[in-house]
């Protein structure tokens, strides 16, 4: 399994500007009712900053003014750890929050192959909201505790998250080859 973690890629005007733009009270999140493809899981907050490829309907599926921003973090990453980028599939921003679930559903972000990149935004309230890493059996493989500024990137296995008991988590999200 491919898998990089990393609490110390970000640079200091990324950090500056995920706390006083992605996480100032400007910042839009939108609901959403569903967290899956097959249209299960539960609800949660989003910012498209770009469309799935099958949602861009003739356009370069752009959504935010963030775009630059969150391409530029998805870059440092990559960079630093010399992996390729070809295309980008998917990025957003998703705001989760105790939905009286301990976990979400397990799920693959793409029904292809691409490689994920999550970072955590925020320090959630609750320590204990973690993404878990699962094999074809569901058994964990890898399980990463949130820590702000914190980035880990691995392939299309499926994964999970432990809802926040109090507080949010805020992360964002790329999909890409």
């Amino acid at each position: 399994m491919f898998f990089i973690e990393d609490d110390n890629f970000l640079k200091t005007k990324q950090k500056f500007h995920v706390n006083d733009v992605i996480l100032g009270d400007d910042f839009a999140y939108y609901f959403q009712k569903v967290s899956m493809l097959d249209g299960s899981g539960d609800s949660f907050l989003c910012h498209v900053v770009l469309n799935r490829p099958e949602e861009r309907n003739g356009t370069d599926g752009i959504n935010s003014p963030h775009y630059a921003f969150f391409k530029e973090l998805l870059e440092t990453f990559c960079q630093k750890h010399n992996i390729p980028i070809n295309e980008i599939f998917r990025i957003a921003v998703n705001l989760t929050y105790n939905t009286g679930n301990v976990d979400s559903l397990t799920h693959v972000d793409h029904r292809f192959d691409h490689k994920q990149l999550i970072i955590y935004l925020n320090d959630p309230t609750d320590k204990g909201s973690n993404t878990v890493i699962v094999d074809d059996n569901n058994k964990t493989v890898k399980e990463v505790s949130p820590k702000k500024y914190k980035g880990f990137c691995f392939d299309s296995s499926p994964h999970y998250l432990k809802y926040p008991k109090a507080g949010e988590r805020i992360i964002a999200i790329f999909t890409f080859i």
